[in-house]
């Protein structure tokens, strides 16, 4: 299925201005729509920011590109155990104790639910990124890691409110 140049500017005409802004700084698209992307900011009185290149993205990506290459299991598997997980999760951890410890109910909650997300994200980053290793040994020992990570979260869930 091709898509023409009318299609393209139908499609971007329907989009805010932040969208259009974002996919033409991503460096990942054709020269029909960087044209009809042009067109509608043009339109839009809005202006043109340079062109960015596929190498050009590929070598600077934004947090959000870096963020999905965890999520979709693109990254590689040491910088998903060793920066997502164990770091992040100690940072994300610390940051919640700190929360916790100034006993504001609100911030209890908000803290909590950062923690959560956060576990989740790091989890599934891991788990998918497991076999972009040269050793399929650390993708299986990755796995355990999280699969040890998450019984413990959940039985120590599940005692604290047998106890409470």
């Amino acid at each position: 299925m091709d898509i023409s140049s009318e299609d393209l500017k139908q499609r971007y005409s329907e989009r805010p201005d932040s969208d259009l802004l974002e996919l033409y700084s991503s460096g990942t698209l054709t020269d029909l729509a960087y044209d009809a992307i042009e067109n509608e900011l043009i339109k839009r009185d809005i202006q043109i920011p340079k062109r960015i290149t596929i190498n050009e993205a590929k070598q600077n990506p934004s947090f959000a590109v870096k963020l999905l290459s965890y999520w979709n299991g693109n990254a590689p598997l040491y910088r998903a155990f060793w920066l997502v997980y164990f770091l992040g999760i100690g940072l994300v951890r610390l940051l919640s104790q700190f929360i916790l410890s100034l006993d504001i109910t609100p911030l209890t909650i908000i803290a909590f639910c950062i923690f959560v997300f956060y576990l989740l994200f790091s989890f599934i980053a891991v788990w998918r990124c497991a076999w972009n290793t040269k050793r399929k040994m650390w993708g299986y020992i990755s796995r355990v890691c999280v699969l040890l990570t998450v019984s413990l979260f959940f039985f120590g869930f599940i005692h604290g409110f047998v106890n409470a």
